[in-house]
């Protein structure tokens, strides 16, 4: 569906390929979308890795940040994520599903979050790195999935661009928002761009969200 999308109104050619069946040279592409849903396999993690760092522009979705892969050698730490354990009350990580979210544009003036990105309005957010304001924003409604204590290990390195307020329905009506649905960082001479919905087909028909995905593929830094 996204890779029909992105055809459709960009034009771009796209190669739809499994793990086992990415070939071994990846750095002629203008930009690599990771959706896995399970395992990560090493060989494809190190190719990851090395097309970013060499100057490749690398989009991790949704499930590619997930408890399964604490295993892989080295994808956590170039991630600058890790992903607690114990009760997400005391900051572990949970995930949530299936849920109703709002993603929060919490960087305006940024050109993935921006460009023709439609929202449905402005709403209140605030957390530990993002001041207290009113932020544009889109519902997801049906279907998706959230992602409770992603924790960054990079300090600073990363630009923050979209977060998430989830209502809480399944957690006792306990009203949640983070800053951790959406963000960037240089890697070696390349972009890592990590997007955290994705979890269904309603997630990718998300009009905003799949033109925010369309924005981190044509997005100039210096935009």
């Amino acid at each position: 569906l996204l890779a029909g999308f992105l055809k459709e109104g960009y034009g771009y050619d796209l190669d739809l390929r499994t793990q086992p069946e990415m070939p071994a040279d990846i750095s002629a592409y203008k930009a690599v979308i990771v959706f896995v849903h399970g395992k990560l396999f090493e060989e494809p993690e190190k190719a990851f890795i090395a097309y970013a760092r060499a100057g490749g522009r690398l989009i991790v979705l949704h499930h590619s940040i997930s408890s399964g892969k604490r295993n892989n050698k080295y994808w956590f730490d170039f991630l600058g994520i890790k992903l607690p354990q114990g009760s997400w009350q005391e900051g572990g990580y949970t995930w949530i599903e299936p849920v109703r979210q709002k993603v929060v544009n919490i960087n305006p003036g940024h050109y993935i979050t921006s460009h023709e990105v439609k929202y449905d309005g402005k709403i209140s957010f605030e957390s530990e790195k993002v001041k207290a304001g009113q932020y544009p924003y889109f519902a997801l409604k049906k279907n998706s999935e959230v992602y409770l204590n992603h924790t960054f290990t990079d300090g600073n390195e990363k630009t923050l661009l979209l977060g998430f307020i989830y209502d809480g329905e399944k957690i006792g009506g306990k009203k949640i928002m983070q800053h951790t649905s959406g963000w960037l960082k240089k890697v070696g001479k390349g972009w890592l761009i990590y997007l955290q919905p994705g979890q269904s087909v309603e997630d990718v028909q998300s009009k905003p969200f799949r033109q925010i995905i369309a924005n981190a593929v044509r997005w100039k830094p210096e935009e």
